[in-house]
């Protein structure tokens, strides 16, 4: 047995026992009700679970996405402590959480893993915020019940519930010849529900910090190719004949015409552009109490991307006949089910079985009149997970889950062996007064290697390795918080993430030329710790920061730089929200971003900027439903690029109203 293998089995051996041992020695003999499910969450209790409880979890709720003014998932994620989003070369916001890069971290809708199945993202800053109830993040370690790729924690998208009557029209202008539109309306009778959102969204270009100097591939002013326009529907139905049955049909579209910036400073830019950008998901919940002792809760789902990607000869985007000119295709979807068993064994000890199946198809072309490419992909869960609560004072929560990796169907090719995971967390809370608590986690958690990993060749430039194994990590964090009247909290937390078998490119010599090559040759550690406070000193004012410093270190034999790139060291993030008695809501929000490392085209470490960004939000209600806002960003027109080459907005404004009725 290899000795990678047999940490993993000692670890989950580990975790297994202590489930078992916390079942048998704390056990109570009297029984409780059973809690309820909320739809949009794998495990959600009326109060906050002990899996909850002992994770870095927080949450960003309607309230705050409307008063921030937030427009996309990824804008939401990166006000939450640790959280960092950078736009690259596909002009993508790619999200990281205490340094760990978004392909490492369950992305969920409504509890449904949602990813391209090629290259196992999504991007979410093309996930419209307009039907979203609150969005849920989990740094470290993450429950079981989410299954494999949740190595650096999890993103949860919880969407609205219908409720009684209610409509909402948002019209939105801006800078860029922004124009943005938004109509919520629900309703239900009898026994049924029904939710609908629409939303329109486009800019021509955002606009460039004043200092910006002239590049060969932009002149400045507005960025050049930032256009987009965005389409969105989200309806949801639902059935509730008594109180212990709940039935939601959702569907999710987004319908995007997006154009990719250049590379300032590329001798040769990219000059690409998506007319074509679709991804939508159906998905079927049901859940219902079967006895005061036992609930159920089924998920179904298809989730459909499709995307077309022209590559052109140069900046007029009018020709496609030089020889790096294409138009790729991807036509890919996923598809599978989630059964979740809870049983309450007696009045504080629950145990929920979690059996998850997910089939990934991917299929390309990578040039209009090339034969299309497919490939096709299963992993199963399955998993356990433990809670125990002595009382007020002390929970635990352990789990354990089983996953499983099948290659179905590789182009034609004899496809890979299968590949198993264990993975495991313990946490403990403890609450040492009415006002301190201490919580601590330890964790094994693995990532599988995606389509792309496995199989892309990218025009014989890589050699493609379909015997990549998974990435593993063993996650360790420890918090203390404290919390008083009024909604005060002040929270410190220490964390400790050492990932081994990271995918990273490799060079390989084949017939005397030099190629590159996927291989499980990384190592690396991300050390930290966060501090997070919010404080309401006088009524109306609220008074929020975090800071994060993190030690993103890579371990890699190999390495040329022992930083990773695009990892800062330090981020603080300030927030300062006054409400005054006429309506008028008052916030100014505050980012610092430290120095941060990246490679250049020769593989040399290089520094890219610090940066210090300034916001500001207004709004005004009158009467109960007209709200006026204006919001002012990057206030003093800060030039910053959040990766090498790629400028973000310089100043810029959104203005307009919502009605209610």
């Amino acid at each position: 047995m290899k000795s990678s293998t047999l940490e993993l089995f000692v670890r989950g051996l580990c975790v297994f026992l202590a489930f078992f041992i916390a079942k048998n020695a704390l056990a109570e003999t009297s029984s409780d009700t059973l809690r309820l499910y909320y739809l949009g969450e794998v495990v959600v209790t009326a109060q906050q679970s002990p899996t909850s409880l002992t994770s870095s979890l927080r949450e960003v709720n309607n309230q705050t996405i409307r008063q921030r003014q937030i427009q996309t998932i990824a804008e939401a994620v990166q006000i939450t402590p640790g959280g960092y989003i950078s736009i690259g070369s596909r002009n993508e916001m790619v999200v990281h959480l205490r340094g760990i890069e978004q392909r490492q971290i369950a992305v969920l809708l409504d509890g449904v893993p949602i990813y391209v199945p090629y290259d196992g993202l999504v991007d979410l800053g093309q996930i419209p915020v307009g039907a979203v109830e609150k969005i849920t993040v989990t740094q470290g370690n993450a429950s079981v019940l989410y299954g494999p790729n949740s190595l650096g924690g999890s993103i949860n998208i919880v969407t609205q519930l219908p409720s009684q009557r209610h409509t909402s029209l948002r019209m939105m202008g801006g800078s860029g010849d922004l124009r943005l539109y938004d109509l919520n309306h629900s309703g239900s009778f009898d026994s049924f529900g029904y939710l609908l959102d629409l939303g329109y969204n486009r800019q021509d270009h955002f606009p460039l910090a004043d200092d910006f100097s002239k590049t060969e591939n932009e002149d400045g002013g507005t960025r050049n190719n930032s256009y987009y326009k965005k389409f969105d529907l989200f309806t949801k139905l639902t059935y509730r004949p008594h109180k212990n049955h709940h039935t939601a049909l959702s569907f999710s579209y987004v319908d995007n015409e997006k154009y990719i910036t250049p590379d300032i400073y590329a001798k040769r830019p990219r000059f690409w552009r998506f007319p074509k950008w679709q991804k939508w998901v159906l998905n079927l919940t049901s859940s219902q109490i079967v006895t005061n002792s036992l609930s159920l809760k089924q998920v179904i789902f298809y989730d459909k991307y499709d995307n077309v990607l022209d590559s052109y000869d140069d900046a007029s985007y009018s020709t496609q006949t030089k020889r790096y000119a294409f138009r790729s295709t991807y036509d890919d979807y996923s598809l599978g089910s989630n059964l979740f068993v809870t049983k309450t064994l007696s009045k504080n000890h629950i145990v929920t079985l979690g059996v998850t199946y997910k089939r990934d198809v991917h299929r390309e072309q990578d040039n209009g009149g090339l034969p299309w490419e497919k490939y096709k992909m299963d992993s199963y869960t399955l998993g356990l997970e433990h809670e125990w609560r002595s009382s007020k004072d002390i929970s635990l929560s352990t789990g354990l889950g089983l996953n499983l990796l099948d290659p179905v169907f590789a182009n034609g090719q004899t496809p890979r062996e299968d590949i198993a995971t264990l993975d495991g967390r313990l946490g403990v809370y403890y609450g040492l007064s009415e006002s301190w608590e201490i919580t601590a986690s330890i964790g094994h958690k693995t990532r599988f290697p995606t389509l792309k990993e496995l199989y892309s060749g990218q025009s014989g430039k890589n050699i493609p390795n379909p015997n990549l194994n998974e990435e593993s990590s063993f996650n360790m964090e420890i918090g203390l918080s404290h919390n008083w009247e009024g909604g005060n909290r002040v929270g410190f937390t220490i964390f400790n993430n050492e990932i081994t078998d990271l995918i990273v490119d490799e060079k390989v010599m084949v017939e005397g030329e030099e190629k590159d090559q996927l291989q499980n040759i990384g190592r690396s550690r991300h050390t930290g710790l966060e501090f997070s406070a919010d404080v309401l000193p006088i009524r109306n004012l609220t008074l929020s920061s975090s800071y994060t410093f993190l030690r993103a270190r890579n371990r890699s034999d190999d390495r040329t730089a022992d930083k990773l790139p695009y990892r800062p060291e330090h981020l603080v993030k300030l927030a300062q929200d006054y409400k005054f008695p006429f309506g008028l809501a008052f916030s100014l929000e505050e980012n610092y971003v430290s120095e941060r490392t990246y490679l250049n085209q020769d593989n040399a470490p290089q520094s890219l900027d610090e940066y210090f960004l300034l916001d500001l939000q207004l709004s005004q209600s009158l009467w109960e439903h007209l709200t006026f806002s204006f919001s002012l960003f990057n206030v003093l027109d800060e030039y910053y690029e959040s990766e090498y080459g790629f400028p973000m907005p310089g100043r810029n404004f959104r203005a307009g109203m919502e009605v209610d009725f």
